[in-house]
């Protein structure tokens, strides 16, 4: 009845379970051995431990302490769980916590039970969790930077506001207009505040899911140079050119559309600080629109290229040479232009220039 009931437990455990004789062969597999490991009990028995479950590279070194502990040597294994490298007899190789103990004495020499947990899915778990925890402190950091920068940015527009608003407050202009370049110059610098503001709570929604395009019919064509023409005004050094054919219609959300093309024309102008043509060249294909931006700046190298679309991220300063921006604008046009079915590409080449391409369906 003992011994049934032994059986029955060995047979039925929920660990993979070995026994071994004094010689360290295999008198004993269950069911999840076989299970684990793909070979029948039937396969495995006379064969030794180590031969059966231990990947060919680590086998010498297990076989010698397995037959260190059956010497009653102790050790690191016996009795304890040990994490190694087991081998499956696909020869797949998986993560395996051991642990061998003595079973019985026996007239030649001592038994000994294995245990066997394969731990493929607590290491999952485990690196899944390292990843997460690594993402956290990334994401930490990267909003911890842009708060930073975003500081930066609104402090000098803060600044500018602040002089203005003294100048009046001292009544400089009380008895004579405003000055139209002061005018001007507020303007600007509320336009960039408002920009850095749009772009925030764009990122929200995005991260939110909840972005929501009003789409509708629209020229393309006419937009980019409604735009073109204000960048051109603001940036005088910059001869901005627009090429291709009118009437190229598209169904989008004329806001978002419009916040695409000026981060991408902005983005032209920073990265030229030395002024020069921006070319703005329209395309229509059998199903998609494309708009490329080409400028003659300063480049940027091609390990830099994936940060200009993260979020909170930006190209190095050595890389980008000191251009002002916050890490928003490219990762909130690029998520517009997808929510679109659409995207945003770049080919750039240091001190040649970049190429930005928009991508729209007809």
């Amino acid at each position: 009845m003992a011994e049934d009931l032994g059986r029955l437990v060995f047979e039925n455990a929920p660990s993979a379970v070995i026994t071994m004789d004094a010689g360290g062969l295999i008198t004993g597999w269950n069911r999840e051995a076989e299970r684990t490991f793909g070979w029948t009990a039937a396969e495995v028995t006379g064969r030794g431990m180590a031969e059966s479950i231990i990947p060919e590279r680590f086998r010498q070194e297990q076989t010698a302490r397995l037959r260190h502990h059956r010497r009653g040597g102790g050790g690191e294994v016996l009795g304890r769980g040990v994490e190694l490298t087991a081998v499956r007899r696909s020869g797949e190789e998986f993560p395996a916590e051991v642990m061998i103990s003595p079973a019985a004495e026996t007239a030649a020499g001592p038994a000994f039970v294995g245990l066997v947990r394969d731990m493929t899915e607590r290491h999952r778990a485990q690196v899944s969790q390292e990843r997460h925890t690594r993402d956290v402190e990334q994401n930490e950091k990267l909003k911890s930077d842009f708060l930073h920068l975003a500081s930066h940015e609104l402090r000098a527009p803060i600044s500018v506001l602040r002089g203005y608003i003294s100048m009046l407050d001292d009544g400089e202009f009380a008895d004579r207009p405003v000055p139209r370049p002061i005018v001007e110059a507020l303007t600007q610098k509320v336009g960039e505040m408002a920009t850095l503001v749009d772009q925030m709570m764009e990122t929200s929604r995005i991260e939110e899911g909840k972005l929501q395009l009003d789409r509708r019919p629209l020229d393309l064509a006419d937009l980019v140079r409604r735009v073109a023409a204000g960048i051109a005004i603001a940036s005088p050094r910059h001869e901005v050119q627009v090429r291709g054919p009118d009437g190229l219609e598209v169904h989008a959300d004329r806001i978002r559309l419009e916040a695409v093309v000026r981060n991408l024309l902005d983005n032209a102008v920073k990265y030229s600080p030395a002024g020069g043509p921006i070319h703005c060249d329209l395309e229509a294909g059998e199903r998609t629109a494309r708009l490329s931006v080409s400028d003659q700046g300063i480049g940027i190298a091609a390990e830099h290229l994936d940060r200009l679309f993260g979020r909170f991220q930006r190209v190095p300063a050595e890389a980008g040479r000191g251009i002002p921006g916050t890490g928003l604008g490219l990762y909130v046009a690029r998520e517009q232009a997808r929510a679109h079915g659409g995207d945003i590409t770049v080919v750039s080449t240091p001190g040649a220039g970049s190429v930005f391409t928009l991508t729209l369906p007809l």
